[in-house]
């Protein structure tokens, strides 16, 4: 196993369905009979096991076009050198046995699961037995949520001595709460961290990078060509930095909270998910990878907007008598994107120095006011064998808005007598209620129909 990510979304009632991503390489072991190895708990209480339900095994190595693809047969051990992506996902029904005893409990209610081994070509000392877990910080008897979830494939791939800037891309979609990102230790069991053993080399900082003299971790500067140290954006999830170890193979684990105002307006850690992956480090002297720059936004009034970006992909121009190479195509697509969300390619130039794509990225008014407003790009390019791939977050600030989560921390009472009139609505909408509303609010985010 080289990896996994673990997040949970809300079906019904006292129902979820959790997913289980797990990342293997395909030069060690096939990865079979993973159900023993889940379960959820109530942390110093009961357990239960989860009954995992295999979804699909895709093959995700990004290889250029007329190049082998690795991995093949599927799930089999020494098939090459990429990654395969196996998601098994599980129903939790709190409302039923086993679940049930675990909603009374009073703590954090953990998803979890573990395997042996690591992959043995980590080249920092990180091995033993595999974890991974998902938290909620709230009873599900009360509380309905959606915890982030990962958009971008954890294939950490960076050019030996390239700045390379990767989004870690954890989105909320679907209840728009606030998140934030930080190193966190590997693990061999809850609470057990996994040492490194090499050299400089720690969970904030899992592989060697570039430090100019006079500089040393943990400073880091993500703006200078090449990047200073390693940044990791907290609001963003942007990771920046510059390797400069060939062939150096770590562990890197982002854990990943999710905040909500409480009902009296201070923010609330309600969930945690965790992304662990595998960084590799490559030498990669006849390409460069792309940069994605997006125009300096700052903050915005709320309603409809664009931001633009340019990606740059600039070609290595190799010693006579060697031939130039032909400049990159690019494919660009949004990390965590919606309806709300919409991407658009102004032009393109393909000249001898490189390729250059210019576009934007429109948002509506609903997305304006509604959660971290960060847009995340992808970036690839056509590098032989392998694909470089680059992400990047931008994040937009609205002052003028008035947040309030549609589901706040603690239990919500059901608002009756409400009506709506006229139906259907053109210009004005009405509503009225029974008896009058104390110390709350009433707060359209979504009208259909």
């Amino acid at each position: 196993m080289m990896g996994s990510d673990i997040f949970y979304k809300h079906i019904s009632g006292m129902q979820y369905e959790m997913t289980f991503k797990i990342y293997r390489d395909c030069n060690g072991i096939a990865l079979l009979n993973l159900g023993p190895n889940a379960k959820v708990e109530c942390v110093g209480g009961s357990s239960a096991p989860l009954n995992l339900t295999l979804q699909s095994i895709t093959n995700v190595t990004p290889v250029c076009i007329g190049a082998p693809l690795p991995c093949n047969p599927q799930n089999t051990a020494q098939t090459g050198n990429g990654v395969e992506e196996h998601v098994y996902t599980a129903i939790v029904d709190f409302g039923v046995a086993p679940y049930n005893s675990l909603v009374s409990c009073g703590n954090d209610i953990v998803f979890s699961i573990g395997r042996c081994c690591r992959n043995s070509a980590i080249t920092t000392g990180v091995a033993g037995s595999f974890y991974s877990e998902a938290v909620m910080k709230f009873n599900p008897g009360s509380i309905v949520n959606n915890s982030p979830a990962f958009d971008a494939t954890p294939i950490f791939r960076s050019s030996l001595n390239q700045t390379s800037t990767f989004a870690l891309g954890a989105v909320d979609t679907l209840d728009h709460d606030s998140i934030s990102f930080s190193f966190d230790n590997p693990q061999s069991n809850r609470g057990i961290s996994t040492p490194y053993n090499a050299t400089n080399i720690s969970s904030n900082h899992p592989f060697d990078a570039f430090y100019p003299a006079g500089t040393s971790a943990p400073f880091s500067d993500p703006d200078t060509i090449p990047a200073v140290g390693i940044f990791l954006d907290a609001k963003s999830g942007n990771l920046v930095a510059t390797s400069t170890s060939s062939n150096q193979v770590t562990v890197m684990t982002i854990l990943v909270k999710e905040w909500r105002k409480d009902r009296f307006g201070v923010y609330q850690n309600i969930s945690e998910v965790r992304r662990e992956a595998q960084f590799f480090v490559s030498n990669t002297q006849s390409n460069e990878v792309p940069r994605i720059n997006f125009e300096s936004v700052g903050s915005r009034t709320k309603g409809n907007d664009c931001v633009e970006f340019q990606v740059v992909d600039n070609v290595v121009i190799p010693p006579p008598p060697t031939p130039i190479p032909n400049p990159d195509t690019l494919k660009l697509k949004l990390l965590g994107s919606n309806s709300h969300l919409q991407l658009t390619i102004d032009s393109s130039k393909y000249l001898a120095s490189g390729t250059t794509v210019y576009g934007k990225v429109c948002y509506d008014s609903l997305w304006s006011v509604n959660g971290d407003n960060t847009i995340y790009l992808s970036a690839q390019d056509n590098a032989c064998p392998m694909n470089a791939i680059v992400s990047k977050g931008i994040t937009i600030d609205f002052p003028d808005r008035v947040f309030q989560s549609t589901a706040g921390v603690g239990p919500i009472p059901k608002l009756s007598g409400v009506k709506m009139y006229p139906n259907p609505a053109s210009e004005r909408l009405n509503l009225t209620r029974d008896q009058p509303l104390k110390n709350g609010k009433i707060e359209i985010v979504n009208l259909t129909g």
